[in-house]
C-alpha cells in the first residue's frame, strides 16, 4: 500500500502506462527493479487491461517494493490520459514517461540521478537504442541507435527558439528519451487525449520551455519494435494523423509563446516535410482508391495550415536545410498530391 506519508517526494519519478503487454511487462519491470535507488518512485497506472497485466504485475518482485505503486483505470482511456494521470500522481522533481514493453540499459538511471545532482537542469536527453525481437531484424537494422537532439554531448543553455528547433531537427520526437523538471508542465503540455503521436503535439513544447538542457551522447533505453503495437498498426486513414499533431504542436506553441519566428518555423516546417512525404507515401501505397483524393486533400490543407506561406517559400526552406534532391522529391509529392485532389474537386 502507498503513503505519502511513509514516502516522502523523489527525485525521479518512473511513470509507466500499461495496456495488455503481458509479454512484456515483467522484462520492463525487471530492467527497473535492478537499478532502482531510494530516491525514485515508479508508478504503473494499468489502462483497464484485458488480458493477465495486471496480475502478472501484482506477482512480480516489484510489487512489493516500496517504492513502488500500482493504479488501477476503471476504464480505457488511452495512453495520453494515463500520461496525464500519472504525471498528477507523480511525487518525484523529475519525471521520465516509461513504455511498459521496453526497458532500460544497464546503469541508466545511476547515470541520470547523477546529473540530476551536479547539473541543475530542466531537461535531461539521452540516446536510444531499436530493438527488435527478431534477430534477423536487429542485424539488418542499419541506425540502430538513435539521437533525440542536435547537439554536442553536455549542459546547454537554451531559450524557446533553439530548443524547439534542436527537438524537431533530430526528427526523434519520442517521450521516452527524455527526462522531464515537473516545473515545465502546464495546461497546454498535457499529451492529447484520444490522439495517436502524442508526443509530437507535446515534447517539442517541453523543450521550448526548458532554460537549461543536459546531453548524453549514449543509449539508456531500449524502444521495442513489434508487431501490435499502435504504430505498426496504423493504416492509410492514420498516415495523416502526425500532420495534425503538428499542427496542434504549432497551436500550443504560439498560444505559449505568441507567433512562432523564422528560424522555429524553418525547423517545424522541416519536420513537416517528412511527415508530409511520409504519408503521401502511405497514402498512395495502402488508401482505397475512392480515399485517396480525400485523404491527400486533408494533408495539403493540414500542410498549409501549419507552414501558413505560399510553396515557394516551402520549397526554399527545404533547398537550404535539406539540399536540392530531397526538395526535388518533396516538389514530386506535392505536385501530384495537389494534382489528385484537384481531380477530385473537379469531378
Amino acid at each position: 500500500m502507498f503513503s505519502s506519508e511513509l514516502n516522502p517526494p523523489k527525485t525521479l519519478s518512473i511513470l509507466v502506462p500499461s495496456y495488455n503487454v503481458e509479454k512484456y511487462v515483467i522484462e520492463c519491470l525487471e530492467s527497473i527493479e535492478t537499478q532502482l535507488t531510494n530516491e525514485c518512485e515508479v508508478i504503473v497506472y494499468d489502462d483497464a487491461s484485458t488480458d493477465n497485466t495486471v496480475d502478472i504485475i501484482k506477482n512480480s518482485s516489484i510489487y512489493k517494493n516500496p517504492n513502488f505503486r500500482l493504479e488501477l483505470g476503471p476504464q480505457n482511456k488511452g495512453l495520453s490520459h494515463a500520461r496525464n494521470t500519472l504525471r498528477s500522481m507523480a511525487s518525484g522533481e523529475y519525471l521520465w514517461f516509461f513504455d511498459s514493453d521496453d526497458k532500460i540499459l544497464d546503469g541508466a538511471i545511476d547515470k541520470i540521478l547523477s546529473i540530476i545532482h551536479t547539473s541543475n537542469v530542466d531537461i535531461i536527453l539521452f540516446n536510444f537504442n531499436f530493438w527488435y525481437e527478431d534477430p534477423t531484424e536487429q542485424l539488418l537494422c542499419t541506425q540502430t541507435e538513435q539521437r533525440p537532439y542536435v547537439g554536442a554531448s553536455g549542459a546547454h543553455s537554451t531559450n524557446h527558439v533553439n530548443a524547439f528547433s534542436a527537438c524537431l531537427r533530430s526528427n526523434n520526437l519520442h517521450a521516452h528519451s527524455k527526462i522531464y523538471h515537473k516545473d515545465l508542465f502546464r495546461e497546454e503540455t498535457d499529451f492529447p487525449v484520444g490522439q495517436i503521436f502524442e508526443d509530437i503535439s507535446v515534447v517539442p513544447l517541453l523543450m521550448s520551455l526548458s532554460k537549461s538542457v543536459f546531453y548524453i551522447d549514449e543509449p539508456l533505453y531500449a524502444y521495442r519494435q513489434r508487431p501490435g503495437s499502435i504504430i505498426s498498426n496504423m493504416n492509410a486513414t492514420d498516415a495523416i494523423k502526425p500532420l495534425r499533431a503538428i499542427l496542434d504542436l504549432k497551436n500550443r506553441y504560439e498560444k505559449v509563446h505568441g507567433q512562432i519566428n523564422e528560424e522555429a518555423l524553418s525547423a517545424l516546417m522541416i519536420f513537416t516535410m517528412h511527415q508530409f512525404r511520409s504519408a503521401v507515401r502511405k497514402i498512395a501505397k495502402k488508401a482505397p482508391a475512392d480515399q485517396k483524393p480525400r485523404l491527400l486533400k486533408e494533408a495539403l490543407e493540414i500542410f498549409q495550415n501549419i507552414h501558413g506561406r505560399n510553396y515557394l517559400y516551402v520549397m526554399k526552406a527545404c533547398y537550404k536545410e535539406e539540399g536540392l534532391f530531397y526538395c526535388l522529391q518533396i516538389s514530386k509529392r506535392l505536385l501530384k498530391a495537389k494534382i489528385i485532389a484537384a481531380r477530385s474537386s473537379q469531378s
